[in-house]
């Protein structure tokens, strides 16, 4: 995949801190909720990519409960319409959300993500992910 590098944008969800969409920052993590880890369009494909970065090893209920709170803080980003508001370029585009893994999901991590994947297909997007060391 190959994306376009993006400014930094600061964002204002309703009811929440505010979000912060970086590309390149140590600040990117699972753990931290106000911040979109990552966005870019894949230049071959019509397709806005939100990027989680998860560093977490698996394992534990405070990892799963981390990220699936991350996950449903970039749902409620792209449903309120602060993905069109902050990042133009993903009009008319369809929306993937990637959690890049730097340790390969255990059971309970893969059954979280399959759910959150369904659950994104029944708005026509999806969630996907990738484990660093598999990456080539």
């Amino acid at each position: 995949m190959v994306f376009i590098k993006v400014q930094r944008l600061r964002l204002s969800p309703v009811g929440a801190a505010p979000l912060t969409v970086t590309l390149g920052d140590l600040r990117m993590s699972v753990d931290d909720r106000n911040v979109v880890d990552g966005i870019g369009v894949e230049k071959q494909s019509p397709i806005v990519v939100l990027t989680i970065s998860d560093h977490r090893i698996w394992g534990d209920r405070d990892h799963l409960q981390a990220l699936q709170n991350k996950i449903n803080d970039y749902f409620g980003f792209i449903e309120s319409g602060q993905l069109l508001e902050s990042y133009p370029n993903a009009a008319e585009k369809k929306i993937r959300i990637d959690v890049i893994c730097q340790y390969s999901p255990d059971t309970d991590g893969e059954q979280l993500l399959l759910k959150a994947n369904q659950v994104a297909e029944s708005v026509g997007w999806s969630v996907s992910w990738l484990v660093l060391d598999k990456i080539s």
